[in-house]
């Protein structure tokens, strides 16, 4: 039986004081260099969460930082599955490969609205590369979440247009 979603504060840290965070047996590290809304993953060292998140000025909800906990644990499962040699030679580098690329496109469909509007041009979005709808697919079924929030961490490959 899973205890599901269930973000523990295991005492306090040896060094600095604070409380420890886990989910299952993997500890979560809130910082403060990773920006609002994201997260990665050290399979074997834990789980690294922008320190913002936790703002509650920024509108970022509980709910979305359940499922992006859940979601990054999901990649902890796929190393466990495909063991860490693939996990940090292949799914590692695409995640991180589509990660810069989702944030740059985005970057650029900014500049490009400001000099001519009429120029539609669509970012890709980090959450359809199969890096990362398998992770949420992984975790969805771990945790038996029968309630996903696929606009967020989509769990199978988009129809279509990745952009739509």
């Amino acid at each position: 039986m899973r205890p599901g979603i269930t973000i523990t504060s295991s005492g306090r840290g040896r060094r600095h004081k604070k409380p420890v965070y886990r989910i299952e047996r993997c500890r979560i590290y809130f910082v403060r260099w990773i920006g609002s809304g994201a997260a990665f993953t050290l399979p074997g060292i834990g789980i690294f969460v922008g320190k913002d998140i936790r703002r509650a000025s920024l509108n970022l909800s509980a709910a979305y930082l359940n499922h992006l906990i859940m979601h990054e644990y999901g990649h902890i499962l796929q190393a466990q599955d495909k063991g860490l040699f693939f996990y940090y030679g292949v799914i590692a580098p695409i995640s991180l490969g589509s990660a810069f690329w989702s944030i740059t496109t985005e970057m650029s469909a900014r500049l490009f609205e400001k000099i001519n509007p009429r120029i539609s041009f669509n970012a890709y979005p980090h959450h359809n590369t199969w890096t990362e709808w398998d992770a949420s697919r992984r975790a969805k079924l771990f945790f038996k979440k029968n309630i996903w929030q696929e606009k967020w961490f989509p769990t199978r490959k988009p129809m279509g247009n990745h952009n739509q």
